[in-house]
């Protein structure tokens, strides 16, 4: 007969927010006796799930660390301090004004480590003395929330190479050379002889 009524119908839109989740990488493994080669290059890349709020980014928060065997408890090259800092996605170690190390984040999630020169490691008789660098990254969604993680990086120490010399000298003649013309000091300048044992 034409009446009529009025209800209300109620909707939830629940909030798909997320918060991204991060994978933190293996860590890199580095030998500094490759640096006789030239630049020692490692690359790897950072999973990150940003779940509803996809797309995300990855890149540098500018926190570092470092720890591991180092000369005096301090990061250093050639007995200079290493001071790191970041901009624009790359992390540079520099002692004084020269490049040690950089490591670049791209946003998708890669990053290459770099090391042009050695860092002084404190154990003399460990040729493969590890100095642990520690880099971080964080992950952001459309929405703007984060997680962080760390790029770890072990460098190990080189040594040096010692090769037998021998030369026959008849009584009473005098003979003269370089002990060391045959040796690999290593990239821990300077080398230098500390014992000569005659057989």
């Amino acid at each position: 007969d034409g009446d009529s009524d009025t209800a209300v119908l109620s909707i939830l839109v629940a909030d798909g927010d997320t918060i991204p989740t991060i994978i933190t990488p293996a860590a890199l493994v580095v030998d500094e006796t490759s640096l006789a080669s030239g630049t020692v290059v490692s690359t790897g890349n950072i999973a990150a799930d940003f779940g509803d709020d996809a797309p995300g980014t990855i890149t540098g928060n500018n926190v570092f660390s470092s720890a591991g065997s180092k000369t005096g408890g301090t990061l250093s090259s050639n007995g200079v301090p290493v001071v790191v800092t970041y901009a624009n996605g790359v992390y540079t170690g520099k002692a004084g004004t020269l490049t040690v190390f950089t490591m670049t984040v791209a946003t998708d999630g890669s990053y290459t480590y770099r090391q042009f020169e050695q860092l002084d490691h404190a154990d003399g008789t460990n040729p493969n003395d590890v100095i642990t660098l520690n880099f971080g990254v964080v992950a952001t969604d459309s929405d703007g929330d984060t997680a962080s993680t760390t790029i770890t990086v072990n460098v190990k120490d080189d040594a040096p190479d010692a090769v037998n010399d021998s030369r026959s000298v008849g009584e009473e003649a005098t003979i003269s050379g370089n002990v060391m013309s045959n040796d690999v000091v290593g990239q821990d300048v300077a080398g230098k002889i500390t014992q000569v044992v005659f057989n």
